[in-house]
């Protein structure tokens, strides 16, 4: 089955970002086609799976009626130092000139020229290539076509090069174009901010913007752990470290399963899930002792929204996070279908040099990777860390959600996974011969039966097979009082000392 064959309804985010929505709607009429800089995130996809969004944090007022716009700031591994001057697909700096004109600055500081007033035929200077060659832009048309699925008037903006005498030249930007509407703005464009390059520039296409509400939103942590009674989540395990730390390594499996929703509104959600985790750890200088690990709990976890959107995983696409002084990460966004996006954080530890540019690694600090993948309904999916004194990752290989299952089980269920064979409890093993009530209980709960048991003995097993309490029983009701046990699954065993008969069951405590 195909891991993402669903649609989901995205939630509509609104930003607050200091008035832009006044000032980027009031200028112009509805035929200026001056509407590039939209308040709110605005997200771009290319032609595979990548996204990258447009968000103006500050605006600055200029004589004459102009305007600049500053962008959210990104990191960009651009060799032989990583990037932090430049914004997103248009730059970290915009001008709007008065009369309409937008001018862009590239890696370079040179400026792209976006003419929203031009009509048909009308051409420009967009962009210098060299000394002695630049690309003109040229509205070879105006079209009514499907902006996320609203139609509206978009200009048809095509690019070619040529030199100082205006004859045409060779040019990765020949025929590239770039799409402006009336309403939405850039609608179809190439990376500004890297033009012109030295490969084919690619074309992004705008697909969602929270102020306006329609099309793809931004991720949030509320979608991300959007779960439900009985989602079940699995993963595989792997942890190591090398020799020259007395080298070790873990591999294993884990489940986690949502027994119920507690909470869920708009601040946070809350969840009663079980998890358990089986593995086998490894000595490098031991190579024939291994150790089983088995562990198994029920826990409470609340995911509060507001904390959560603050993390690097809410971050737009790209966005540059200072983590010290000298230290920070990245965001990667990534589409997984039409309705969802998926946020790749990916924490490489950019570190400041003593020239003070930002490089992937650094001699002076001990590098490390950081990844993680988090995704709609299925919460983090994926974590991946490496370093000179070890690392670990997890991936989630299998989810069971109402609206389908993807991957393959690393077990039936906990019981399966953490495989009891303990021989104490091969009669507890069929849940069908006991009945508590209640179940799962608090304090206490009592077995529910109508039979009698003058001369019995209670014991009751962790999920790990151990003996955890032991006692006599002789008239009803037969209560089992909780004395301090944990959150968890229990089996109880009942042993009629007269008849020699042995009945078990499975209890929770919550």
């Amino acid at each position: 089955m195909k891991r993402f064959n669903h649609a989901i309804r995205i939630q509509v985010v609104s930003f607050v970002l200091l008035g832009l929505n006044c000032v980027c709607n009031s200028t112009g009429s509805a035929q200026s086609y001056k509407y590039v800089c939209l308040p709110g995130v605005t997200l771009f996809k290319d032609n595979l799976t990548n996204i990258k969004a447009l968000r103006f944090d500050s605006i600055y007022p200029q004589p004459g009626e102009d305007t600049v716009y500053i962008s959210y700031p990104t990191i960009r591994e651009i060799l032989p130092y990583c990037d932090t001057a430049g914004g997103s697909l248009l730059g970290r700096k915009i001008l709007k000139k008065s009369n309409g004109d937008f001018l862009f600055f590239n890696r370079t500081n040179d400026t792209i020229l976006i003419k929203s007033g031009a009509g048909i035929g009308v051409s420009w200077r967009f962009i210098k290539l060299s000394d002695t060659s630049y690309a003109e832009a040229n509205v070879s048309s105006i079209i009514y076509d499907s902006v996320t699925g609203v139609h509206d008037s978009v200009k048809i903006i095509v690019l070619n090069a040529f030199n100082l005498a205006h004859n045409p030249i060779s040019s990765l930007l020949n025929n590239v174009q770039i799409r402006l509407s009336k309403t939405f703005g850039l609608v179809a464009l190439p990376d500004f901010y890297m033009l012109p390059g030295t490969t084919l520039p690619v074309s992004y296409s705008i697909t969602g913007n929270s102020y306006y509400k329609y099309g793809l939103q931004p991720l949030t942590s509320k979608q991300i752990y959007d779960y439900d009674d009985g989602d079940e989540f699995h993963f595989s395990l792997n942890r190591h470290s090398p020799s020259a730390y007395h080298g070790w390594s873990y591999n294993g499996h884990l489940i986690n399963k949502v027994l119920n929703v507690v909470t869920k509104n708009d601040s946070e959600s809350v969840y009663r899930i079980e998890t358990c985790e089986y593995g086998i750890s490894r000595m490098f200088d031991f190579p024939n002792t291994n150790d089983t690990t088995r562990k198994h709990s029920i826990d409470t976890s609340t995911f509060f929204f507001r904390t959560l959107d603050a993390n690097a995983y809410c971050r737009l696409s790209d966005e540059f996070t200072l983590i010290q002084q000298l230290c920070a990460h990245r965001t990667k966004w990534y589409l997984i279908n039409e309705s969802e996006v998926n946020s790749k954080v990916d924490y490489y530890y950019f570190y400041r040099n003593s020239q003070n540019h930002w490089v992937l690694n650094n001699s002076a600090y001990v590098p490390v990777v950081w990844k993680e993948v988090y995704a709609t309904g299925l919460g983090q999916i994926y974590i991946y860390t490496d370093s000179p004194s070890g690392g670990n990752s997890s991936s989630q290989v299998y989810y069971n959600k109402s609206y389908g299952s993807w991957g393959t089980p690393v077990a039936a269920n906990c019981s399966a996974l953490l495989d009891i064979t303990d021989d104490n409890l091969s009669a507890t093993r069929d849940e069908t011969q006991l009945r508590f009530s209640p179940n799962p209980g608090n304090s206490s709960t009592v077995i529910v039966t109508e039979q009698t048991y003058p001369d019995g003995t209670l014991r009751v097993y962790d999920y790990l097979g151990r003996l955890v309490h032991q006692g006599s029983i002789s008239s009803k009701p037969y209560l089992i009082e909780r004395k301090g046990l944990p959150s968890g699954i229990y089996y109880v065993k009942l042993l009629d000392n007269k008849t020699g008969k042995t009945l078990g069951g499975k209890l929770i405590f919550k």
